[in-house]
């Protein structure tokens, strides 16, 4: 007999949409979300506009994604079977494993493998790749940015990737195309920034299977973005001198972080390893 998971997903897997029409939604809220959040940070300093507009992108293109939710019947009877329990229930060390290799990752050997080589030789780059000498002063409609990143953003990519997408393409290609195209999806939505994103992705796609639930990736993918605020973490990493931005020394804490790559995803591979069909 089927589980309850399964029959609750059946509403999307077994119904009239497929997985270009959530990639062609995609497309669609992702173009809106786009024109809004260059209309709407237009006043913004230039030295901080990027990384604002992309939470304003996010916030817009997520209130897009939960409104097409409430709109197609298969979307809206499937919340039932994405947002249940977590079985198994999460561990707090299985999911500090799959969070710590996300920051091994981000942190550490994307910048080391991408964000480096790139300003080493095109140091004209810098604000391109998010980099900034200075952070502006924490200001009232910065947290409202982060409220959208943190809360709204999480859930709405996660049930848009890895509750939608994933379930259809593993329902008519398998588990292994769907976590790749799904994570190959999530990378383009995040732009210039897509070879960090996707690999984000696979991970979250693996949590999902193994939890069949989206709670978990919710949470460990808000942490994420909280920790990304240039106000705490991600302004430790973000905020370099440019005059030497092509220097070795400036990158020693990314290629210290790049090391714990290989044995965090070995832990987190054998923790999240989708069992065979």
């Amino acid at each position: 007999m089927p589980s309850q998971p399964a029959n609750a997903r059946s509403a999307l897997t077994s119904g009239a949409v497929k997985p270009w029409h959530v990639v062609f939604l995609f497309f669609v809220a992702w173009s809106v979300a786009i024109v809004g959040s260059f209309k709407t940070t237009q006043n913004i300093g230039a030295t901080f506009r990027p990384q604002i507009r992309d939470l304003v992108l996010s916030g817009i293109f997520s209130a897009i994604i939960l409104a097409f939710t409430i709109i197609v019947p298969e979307f809206r009877r499937t919340l039932k079977g994405l947002f249940i329990k977590p079985v198994p229930k999460p561990s707090a060390i299985d999911l500090g494993f799959a969070f710590a290799l996300m920051l091994a990752w981000g942190y550490g050997l994307y910048r080391v493998l991408v964000c480096f080589p790139i300003l080493a030789a095109h140091p004209a780059a810098f604000r391109a790749l998010r980099f900034t000498e200075l952070l502006p002063a924490l200001e009232i409609k910065y947290l409202a940015a982060l409220l959208g990143a943190v809360i709204v953003a999480p859930i709405a990519e996660e049930l848009v990737f890895r509750g939608y997408l994933l379930n259809l393409w593993i329902a008519r290609r398998g588990v292994w195309f769907a976590v790749i195209a799904s994570s190959v999806v999530f990378g383009a939505f995040h732009l210039e920034i897509a070879v960090f994103a996707a690999p984000l992705g696979i991970i979250f796609a693996l949590v999902y299977l193994r939890y069949q639930s989206l709670w978990p990736g919710i949470f460990i993918h808000a942490a994420y973005n909280l920790l990304a605020f240039p106000w705490l973490l991600g302004g430790l990493f973000y905020v370099k001198p440019r005059q030497s931005i092509g220097e070795l020394s400036s990158w020693i804490p990314e290629f210290v972080i790049a090391t714990l790559f290989i044995p965090l995803f070995l832990l987190f591979w054998r923790r999240f390893k989708p069992a065979p069909a």
